[in-house]
């Protein structure tokens, strides 16, 4: 038998080259069947009006996260709903380890594991995140000129902050300054971290005349684009911020009008390893269903500004002078419109009571915005104006209720 001629390494390095080859054409095959269906799902959702989500995080150099906010679109109506919940916010899903919001990052909690644990808490499926730090995050709000924000004045000279009352144009810093500072930790301030932090992105969401003009693709993909860390490919982020720009042309400027937002209340509660935790009182289902509700609302079309207000009547149950007249300056700056200001039938209610007039869910919406939890059915109001009538008791701050 003759002897089997030796492989040469010219032989070796031809087999690695096919091996490599049909690995690259395999890989390749498997990423393009990816990419070319998230891109079809991403022009689907669009074209059919489907429910779009967003988590987005921000967080400092030290990857310990300092807001968090899922924002839902839909592309039909144009309308979205924003749900906020604070750092602090425990979180935990299957197997893996419970963990709060704020340390997610610190304990290396991927994107997609994130997306899990928040989607189980919220019952909705998250379809894409944002990552993005400080830095970059003033880079982006000067990029986009400064938001305009309407706050009232806020002035902690201890931490120098400082918010004048009114509509100001905050540049980048000023906008971190205005998120994230918390005056003390109780939870009123950190509830009222939660309404600055919608109060934002309400005001993010109004789009500015010549944004079309500052924001080409080119901008877009090496810029803007580089700020953020996301599974969002560029291919349909681009897709997606083209679509925003073509409404834009169309005169959808203002992408507030409609919107809902959510606020995941929480309790304080001490746990070994931890100085203090926060958990949703509305846990479970409650949280699902309100989540549910509010999602299902924004694939209707918005009627008006003035169908969608809420007109209240506000009576004061304390002896306290003036209280009603105080309360409706604060109610007000959330654009609530407050027909009537003045005295219950007596003085002695210890506890806040909103009353359904002529609509349960507008009712709801202002037992949100000052924490009240008892909600009574009332009489129709007779001319049919006064959505809710809101009787002020003892456990009521001016704000918020005790």
């Amino acid at each position: 038998m003759g002897k089997k001629p030796k492989q040469t390494s010219r032989g070796n390095f031809t087999g690695w080259i096919i091996l490599s080859a049909i690995v690259l054409m395999i890989g390749g095959a498997i990423f393009a069947g990816r990419f070319f269906k998230s891109e079809e799902k991403l022009k689907a959702s669009l074209k059919t009006g489907q429910n779009i989500s967003f988590l987005i995080v921000a967080h400092n150099e030290k990857k310990i996260v300092t807001g968090t906010a899922i924002v839902v679109f839909n592309s039909q109506t144009n309308r979205s709903a924003t749900i906020t919940l604070l750092p602090k916010t425990f979180l935990s899903y299957g197997k893996m380890e419970s963990f709060t919001m704020e340390e997610a990052l610190t304990k290396k909690i991927g994107g997609e594991e994130l997306i899990l644990a928040l989607s189980n808490l919220v019952g909705v499926k998250i379809d894409y995140y944002f990552f993005i730090d400080k830095n970059n995050f003033v880079r982006l709000i000067d990029m986009l000129g400064g938001v305009e924000i309407y706050s009232e004045r806020i002035k902690v000279p201890e931490k120098n902050v400082y918010i004048p009352s009114g509509i100001t144009l905050m540049d980048g810093d000023k906008s971190v300054e205005y998120l994230s500072f918390i005056e003390n930790k109780n939870n009123d301030e950190e509830y009222n971290q939660l309404k600055r932090l919608n109060n934002y992105i309400r005001s993010f969401v109004k789009l500015k005349y010549d944004f079309c003009e500052t924001f080409t693709d080119k901008i877009t993909s090496n810029y803007l684009f580089k700020t953020v860390d996301s599974n969002m490919s560029l291919h349909d982020f681009l897709i997606f911020f083209n679509e925003i720009k073509s409404r834009h042309h169309k005169n959808n400027v203002d992408f507030s009008k409609g919107m809902v937002n959510l606020i995941l209340y929480c309790d304080k509660k001490e746990i070994p390893g931890y100085n203090y935790i926060l958990q949703p009182k509305r846990s479970g289902n409650w949280i699902k269903s309100e989540v549910a509700e509010a999602l299902e609302s924004i694939k209707k079309e918005y009627a008006s500004e003035e169908e969608g207000k809420i007109v209240v009547e506000i009576l004061n149950g304390t002896d306290i002078v003036g209280f009603a007249a105080r309360t409706r300056r604060y109610l007000t700056t959330f654009g609530l419109d407050v027909l009537e200001a003045g005295n219950a039938q007596h003085e002695n209610y210890e506890n806040t009571v909103v009353i359904i007039r002529n609509s349960e869910q507008k009712a709801s919406k202002l037992a949100d915005l000052i924490q009240c939890k008892r909600i009574v059915k009332g009489e129709e109001s007779k001319d049919k104006k006064i959505d809710v009538t809101l009787i002020l008791g003892r456990d009521f701050n001016g704000k918020v209720v005790k």
